[in-house]
């Protein structure tokens, strides 16, 4: 959410059980690798799987790959897509505002997430302004 230049595809960790679990509760594992196979694909996601052995070999999803930011922001959910939406604005704002590395305006968008977005845009005009002026023996 706080990359300047986010990565897609963007795998996402599947957990997947341990040994013992998967013999233990083989069916509801594979119930559950079935409905994240179907999930993935209802969306427009790929899977990629990892081979386990409980008796004989069976194909585990371990990550399910979101192609771009449009597929994740419409499986994400209206709250954190509107989230991302307004991370991605904060990065945008910081990056025309501030002649930094992208390290800093990433790390600054991920402080400032918590904040307001009246309180972040006077952060901005803030930054902008001492960027233009002397504000040496200034105090605030």
């Amino acid at each position: 959410m706080y990359d300047i230049e986010p990565a897609w595809p963007f795998p996402v960790p599947v957990g997947l059980p341990d040994q013992a679990f998967l013999e233990t509760n083989a069916i509801a594992v594979h119930d559950n690798n079935n409905e994240i196979r179907q999930w993935a694909s209802k969306n427009g996601c790929e899977i990629i799987t990892k081979h386990r052995t409980i008796g004989t070999s069976v194909e585990l999803i371990s990550k399910v790959v979101v192609p771009d930011e449009s597929i994740a922001m419409r499986v994400v959910g209206r709250t954190l897509a509107a989230e991302c939406r307004e991370a991605r604005r904060r990065i945008a704002c910081l990056v025309a505002a501030c002649d930094v590395a992208p390290e800093t305006i990433e790390s600054a968008a991920r402080m400032t997430g918590h904040e307001q977005p009246d309180d972040f845009d006077l952060l901005v005009s803030a930054v902008r302004y001492f960027r233009h002026h002397d504000v040496t023996g200034m105090t605030p």
